[in-house]
């Protein structure tokens, strides 16, 4: 995974940043008996305290959104802890065939020495 890719990581999250209310409130999508249109999403707070924040087509539309809106930092979270993690996995690998090549040439001496010898 290169440069574009996490590129596109933190563009994502700079446009997540930037969605009313991302700090304190997750969004969902309303219900008729508590007062909210099933077709809009809300940023709700810990109290239930619920802003608009816009209308949707269909229930499932709601739900996607809400949904992503939701998981994007944790996936980006995620994503970007594995990445780091790929890489110090490929570090340590490059660092392991460095050390296999020293000590193959390192063996090549001693047996030239003892041939010699």
């Amino acid at each position: 995974m290169g440069n574009d890719f996490e590129d596109l990581l933190d563009r994502l999250y700079q446009v997540f940043s930037k969605t009313s209310y991302c700090e304190k409130r997750s969004w969902d999508y309303g219900f008729e008996d508590e007062g909210r249109d099933p077709l809009n999403i809300y940023a709700v707070d810990d109290e239930g305290d619920f802003k608009f924040i816009a209308a949707v087509g269909c229930e499932a539309d709601a739900d996607f959104v809400s949904l992503a809106h939701g998981v994007i930092p944790e996936l980006i979270r995620g994503t970007r802890e594995a990445l780091d993690e790929a890489e110090r996995a490929d570090r340590q690998r490059d660092e392991r065939e460095c050390r296999i090549a020293e000590l193959e040439i390192e063996v090549a001496a001693l047996r030239k020495e003892l041939l010699t010898a």
